[in-house]
């Protein structure tokens, strides 16, 4: 084999260096924020608590322990998790993103236990479960995962007592039984099993004393029935206090509200009906106050509503006389009595939402009357001193005042009328008729500021309120006055979003699909810098979206999905200008949509997949002529589907793909463009189950996918084209279980994806293609969790850039790979702190957000609140990295196209191969600067140097095989690093010498 090394070093050095570029890091940049609409976006604060409060009574407000008030919100960062506030807008925190990311842990239950705050949230990994927390992220953690993996204990009704939470947990084992905590795993124990069985005794509505000495609860232990059970947080302290309804029968005592030092709720000794009772925390002291609706008939149904003042608990109750009205009780028979019949006779005002004014002399709360329908009252306890406080929505038409909060000598609440909308806006009243006004109409008109959770803290009033502004439902405040009442925090803030994507190269240019804000989501172009950012065409005219999908070049036009009101979601093309871009074939004539789909280019072809109307979701072709686009094959026969996807070339110019006949179901297929040669490669799960071949990815002449046997699970799968050749890579998650590998991504060496061995999670694995070479690269999150990498690319064959998140807080960004753990590096973090800055997945997981062209990575990422999803990149070129990309396709006189493939260009030595090479092929190295644009020859083959500057080559060889492999000596020179050139193979091919053939076009920039 001959081969001469290229000529004139001095003379190289003099040219490469014309060529040099200056020095910059590889940094992420934001290329153009394409969308500057902002978007209405809400946190929805909210007390989250559950259906019910403390004792099963009604409860309106945040929480606050230790000063600071604790609430739970929603954004698209984090997803809706535990913050807390001192009351000014500096103090917010997020106290923890407990549920790691966009996903909620839902935070529920909040209950003050001294200085903490236990609650329950939920995880990926353990499911819903009792964590605590100090108002630290560090301090914010799991205490115990009750019900051991995903499975939940669901803890309910926490309640504190002597230092410790009792709650309501199930194990798995024995039902839902009482727990207690003393906020460490090793001090989480089942206090009761009740009655010893998987059954369950559901303790609940859990509420202690002043001195949170004991708590009082009701739970069945399958002997007396629902009955009133106390505890003090240990084994033997967790005793039946009294069987009220005696035997078997249940009192199903609740509703339990602290009046001093006695403990009121409702019970049904089976002889008075639902009565008002109190406990002391002894049986003796256990007793009914008062049979307010004498015989079996019952007087009080619900403490819900009720509220303590004066020393007494204000309620409602039925006499069985005067309807639902508003009663007091000191404990005593004597010292229960209603207070004011308010709706006259047997109808019934239904007192509610009750509320002690700040001096604890009386309640707010609302009532209804015939005359004035739900409105604002007030009482002292007196006939005398109730009072309704106005009329707020004129006539019988009700303003339903709700969430009554008391601060500083007032009450502040939400009510509504015809003026200020329905739901409500935010009133305040000094517990008198002339004191009582509407404070501000946070929503000006008719619409509703809807505030809610109203809570006093230090300076005012908190609450959740929408003003109608882009802020959405977001934190509130007031001091009382009107301009004292503004947002406080908008927690969610969410400018809008351009969501670039389907990126395509054309003509030295990216093309995409993004949404300005204006005009919907449309075709658009970059040169990758801010003024050469534009939009091509609003194909779909305003502010609708054509949605462009599945872009792909073919002989110098683009084509794609895109949908339009006269021709419904056909096939499109564009040759980048407005005038240029439109519909190519209208497959299904009129309005009506063929919907063209996953458009993958294969050689001068491009396939896809759509519905003619008479055949379903079949497989088509074309060749970028209306006469060349045609179906390929009627697959499920008639107008059933057959629905191919995941198309993918093999090396021979075939395309693997998954398809259903209606017999083998869903298999893999493939096809060279005829009806003939389009059939089924191999049923992998045998029979008319599916073994759903997806992700299909061509590299180094064949089709990796995920798929399963029905056996081993789904896992990695390679095809040569051929049923012998198509076999399961390895089985990464032994046995059948599943590594649902997905993301395949090859760059010039190696195969990259996703996958799970059933340890690590989702990671980052790699192949060379063997069963050996398949392997763990590393895992970025440690245990079981998933960093989840996804929308890989690559510029040459060094180095490939991915997704992940690593679980140390930055959330997902771009990280860097060289196929080892210890090459494998982030990115600088586009969105600081618990940011993901990356974009999410298409549905179809067929196309995914990162795209390399030439020496750039154009990528979706979120620059953080004032940004959005928009259009990021990061320049090799500046990076100075040793690089290569595709010029562009070669060409051939002869039935066989040479390839050419080189390693990244480094100072020193740099291989070159050719591949598919007659024998004896003599063939010569062409290397120069870039063209601009491709010259054509007379035969039509494109030639990817620049003539007008002087080139130098590397050549010459004869081949003994249909592959060669070469070295060619890159000067070891500093100064060169940065260089840009061009490298493109001209072989004279036998058995024909009459013309010349043409690889692929290769850039290459060197660099470190």
């Amino acid at each position: 084999m001959a081969h001469r090394f290229l000529r004139g070093i001095p003379a190289c050095i003099a040219f490469l260096g014309a060529f040099a570029a200056s020095a910059a890091a590889q940094t992420p940049v934001l290329v153009k924020d394409i969308n500057l609409v902002g978007s209405t976006a809400s946190s929805s604060p909210s007390l989250a608590l559950g259906t019910t409060g403390p004792g099963n009574t009604w409860y309106d407000e945040f929480v606050t322990v230790g000063g600071w008030t604790y609430f739970t919100a929603f954004d698209n960062v984090v997803g809706r998790e535990l913050y807390r506030t001192q009351g000014t807008a500096s103090s917010l925190q997020l106290v923890k993103d407990v549920y790691s990311g966009s996903s909620s842990s839902s935070p529920a239950f909040l209950t003050p236990v001294g200085t903490k705050l236990f609650f329950r949230a939920s995880t990926a990994t353990e499911g819903s479960e009792l964590w605590v927390t100090d108002g630290t992220d560090s301090g914010t953690m799991l205490v115990k995962d009750i019900n051991p993996g995903t499975t939940s204990s669901t803890p309910n009704y926490l309640c504190a007592v002597n230092g410790k939470c009792v709650f309501q947990a199930n194990d798995g084992t024995n039902g839902s039984e009482l727990w207690v905590s003393d906020g460490t795993a090793a001090g989480t124990v089942l206090l009761k099993d009740f009655n010893g069985t998987s059954s369950s005794s559901t303790p609940q509505y859990m509420l202690s004393n002043s001195a949170e000495t004991f708590a009082v609860f009701q739970a069945n232990d399958s002997f007396n029935g629902a009955e009133l059970w106390i505890t003090d947080g240990t084994t033997v302290g967790t005793v039946l206090l009294k069987d009220i309804n005696v035997g078997a029968s249940s009192s199903s005592c609740g509703n339990f509200r602290l009046v001093g030092t006695s403990i009121f709720f409702i019970a049904n000794d089976g002889l008075s009906g639902s009565e008002l009772w109190k406990t002391d925390g002894t049986a003796a002291g256990t007793v009914m106050v008062a049979d307010i609706n004498v015989g079996s008939s019952s007087g009080v149904t619900s403490l819900f509503y009720g509220a303590v003042a004066a020393g007494k608990l204000f309620f409602q109750a039925n006499n069985g006389t005067n309807g639902t009205e508003l009663w007091t009780s000191d404990g005593t028979a004597a010292g229960t009595s209603m207070v004011l019949d308010i709706n006259s006779g047997s109808s019934s005002s239904s007192p509610l939402y009750m509320e002690a004014n700040t001096a604890g002399t009386g309640v707010f709360f609302r009532a209804t009357t015939a005359a004035e329908g739900a409105e604002p009252w007030f009482s002292d306890g007196t006939a005398a001193g109730t009072v309704l406080l106005g009329d707020l929505y004129p006539t019988s038409s009700s303003s339903n005042p709700v969430y009554f909060c008391a601060y500083g000598g007032k009450c502040y609440f939400r009510a509504g009328n015809s003026a200020i909308g329905t739901t409500g806006e935010l009133w305040v009243s000094d517990g008198t008729p002339a004191g009582t006004s509407l404070l501000l109409d946070i929503w000006p008109g008719t619409s509703n500021g809807s505030p809610l959770y109203l809570t006093a803290v230090s300076g005012g009033v908190i609450f959740s309120a929408n003003d109608g502004s882009a802020a959405g439902t977001e934190l509130w405040k007031t001091d009382g006055t009107v301009v004292g009442t503004a947002l406080l925090n908008d927690i969610y803030t969410l400018v809008g979003s351009s969501s670039p994507n389907y990126f395509c190269d054309m003509g030295g240019k990216t093309y995409f699909a993004a949404s300005d804000g204006v005009n919907g989501t449309e075709l658009w172009v970059t040169d990758g810098t801010n003024a050469g950012t534009m939009m091509v065409a609003d194909i779909y005219p305003g502010s609708s979206s054509s949605s462009p999908l599945y872009l792909e070049e073919l002989n110098g036009k683009l084509y794609f999905y895109a949908n339009e009101p006269t021709y419904g979601t056909e096939l499109w093309e564009s040759d980048g200008t407005a005038a240029g871009t439109k519909v190519f074939v209208d497959i299904v004539p009129g309005t009506a949509s063929s919907t063209p789909r996953y458009l993958r280019k294969v050689g001068n072809r491009i396939i896809f997949y759509c519905n003619d109307s008479a055949s379903g979701w079949e497989p088509w072709v074309t060749d970028g002529t209306a006469a060349g686009t045609k179906m390929i094959k009627d697959i499920y026969v008639g107008s059933s589907s057959s629905s191919p996807i995941y198309f993918a070339e093999l090396g021979d110019g075939r395309v693997v793909f998954r398809a259903s006949d209606g017999v083998a179901g869903s298999e893999l297929w493939v096809t060279n463009f005829t009806d003939a040669g389009t059939v089924l490669l191999k049923d992998i799960y045998v029979g008319s189950s599916s073994s759903s071949p997806t992700y299909c990815t061509s590299w180094n002449g064949k089709v990796y996918f995920s798929a399963t046997d029905g056996v081993n699970g789904t896992e990695v799968w390679v095809t040569d084209g051929t049923a012998a050749g198509t076999l399961m890579l390895k089985d990464i998650n032994p046995g059948s279980a599943s590594s649902s590998p997905f993301g395949f991504h090859g760059n010039k060496d190696r195969l990259f994806f996703n996958a799970n061995n059933g340890t690590t999670g989702g990671e980052l694995w790699v192949t060379d293609g063997s069963a050996a070479g398949t392997h763990l690269v590393v895992d970025l999150d440690n245990a079981t969790t998933s960093s989840g990498p996804g929308y890989f690319a690559s510029v040459g064959s060094r180095y490939t850039y991915f997704s992940a998140d690593s679980g140390i807080g930055n959330g997902d960004e771009i990280w860097r790979t060289d196929g080892t753990a210890a090459g494998t590096v982030q990115l600088p973090d586009i969105n600081p702190g618990l940011g993901s800055s990356s974009g999410t997945a298409i549905s179809s997981g067929y196309r995914l957000k990162m795209h390399q062209a030439g020496n750039r990575i154009f990528f979706q990422a979120n620059g953080g609140p004032a940004i959005g999803n928009e259009l990021y990149m990061v320049d090799f070129g500046a990076a100075q990295l040793a690089t290569t990309w595709d010029a562009g396709p070669g060409c051939s006189t002869t039935a066989q196209l040479p390839t050419l493939c080189v390693t990244d260009p480094v100072p020193g030595l740099q291989t070159h191969t050719y591949d598919n090479l007659y024998v004896g092929a003599v063939g010569v190295l062409v290397v120069g600067a870039p063209a601009a644009i491709p010259v054509v020859t007379s035969t039509g083959c494109k030639l990817y140097t620049d003539f007008n500057v002087p080139f130098f080559l590397a050549y010459a060889w004869v081949t003994t095989s249909p592959s060669h492999t070469g070295a060619m000596q890159i000067p070891n020179e500093v100064s060169l690093i940065g260089v840009t050139v061009a490298l493109q193979g001209w072989i004279l091919p036998t058995p024909s010498a009459n013309g010349v053939d043409h690889t692929n076009g290769i850039i290459e920039q060197l660099g470190n």
